[in-house]
Formats: C-alpha cells, sequence, structure tokens
C-alpha cells in the first residue's frame, strides 16, 4: 500500500505484487469535506479506462459508534453483463471472539453481505503479537477483483482512521500548548 500526501495523487494505491513499483491493482481517493470516498480498480481514479465506484459512510449515530463503508459489486463482478444484480457489502468494526476479536480490540473488521448478513471476510490487526502485523481471512470464495477491491475498500478505511487520530493528535497538542481556558466559568 502506498501513502501519497501530493496534488493529483490518490490517497491509498493497493500495488500488486510487494513493492511500490508494481502496477497499481486499486487506488482509492478521500473528499476533504466527506467522509465517503472514491476507488478505482486497474486504473488511476479518474481515468475513463478505470473502473470507478464510490464508497458511503455510514455512521450509527450513536455516542460511541463507529463509522462502517458500504459498497457495491455486480453479483458476478463483470461488468460485460448489464443485467447482472449488485450485491451490498459493508467493512464494520468488530468485536466478535469467534471470529477472532477481543472485547477492546478497537482495529479489527469484518465484511459482510448486506442481503444475507453474512461475514465475507475478517480482518484482525496483530500488530501486538508475533511480528506479524494483521491476518485477512476470507470466509467464502471470491474473484480476484472482488477480492482487490475489498482490500482496496478496507486499506482506505484504515488510512481514513489512521489520518483521524493523527488530527485528532494534533489538535490535542496544540490546545495543551496554549495553557489553560481563561474566563467565566459558568
Amino acid at each position: 500500500m502506498g501513502r501519497y500526501q501530493g496534488l493529483d495523487h490518490p490517497d491509498v494505491i493497493l500495488h500488486r505484487g510487494g513493492d511500490r513499483s508494481r502496477p497499481a491493482a486499486g487506488q482509492a481517493t478521500f473528499s476533504h469535506s466527506e467522509k465517503d470516498f472514491a476507488i478505482a480498480i486497474d486504473g488511476p481514479v479518474n481515468s475513463p479506462t478505470a473502473n470507478q465506484e464510490f464508497v458511503r459512510c455510514i455512521s450509527s449515530h450513536s455516542i460511541f459508534g463507529a463509522d462502517s463503508y458500504q459498497y457495491n459489486v455486480p453479483a458476478n463482478a463483470s461488468d460485460e453483463e448489464s443485467n447482472a444484480t449488485v450485491r451490498s457489502l459493508t467493512w464494520k468494526h468488530t468485536h466478535d471472539s469467534h471470529l477472532g476479536s477481543a472485547v477492546w480490540k478497537s482495529k479489527d473488521f469484518k465484511l459482510i453481505d448486506d442481503a444475507t448478513e453474512q461475514v465475507v471476510a475478517v480482518y484482525i490487526n496483530l500488530s501486538d503479537t508475533n511480528n506479524v502485523m494483521s491476518r485477512l481471512e476470507w470466509k467464502m470464495s471470491y474473484s480476484v477483483d472482488e477480492e482487490v477491491r475489498a482490500l482496496t475498500v478496507l486499506m482506505a478505511f484504515i488510512e481514513r482512521i489512521r489520518r483521524f487520530k493523527k488530527q485528532a493528535s494534533r489538535a490535542s497538542v496544540v490546545g495543551a500548548a496554549q495553557g489553560p481556558r481563561r474566563g467565566k466559568v459558568y
């Protein structure tokens, strides 16, 4: 995965193979004003040859709720058939112990098929154990394009969380540097 902060670069690039010199398999571009983002499979996000799709942020609207990201794919993942039914998938945070997560782990996610409520894939962050960073386990078999699409959305989701935490950290440092507030207390 590559991260680029410059202009006219995608925010997340998923490369084929093990390094950044390989061609891009999937890319994500964030909007600065919304939580939604665009992804492209096999090409740049704004090119006419890319399969561009939009990923919607779904909030749970509760105080302690977390965002989820929903996207649509054709049932057979081939764009040649115009009558293919569209399937909706959602990446959500998980704390399910039977999926390998724990109650207090906030970096574990599951991919849900919205129509059947079945778990399609599970991403477990293992950064605290055995020098292994994470594990992605597919519960169902899918095509390579569907897996690339799911990985691109997941990596963009994780990058969004990382950037939000970094921004919140900067804000708390600036607030602490300004000192205690003065004025009337109500």
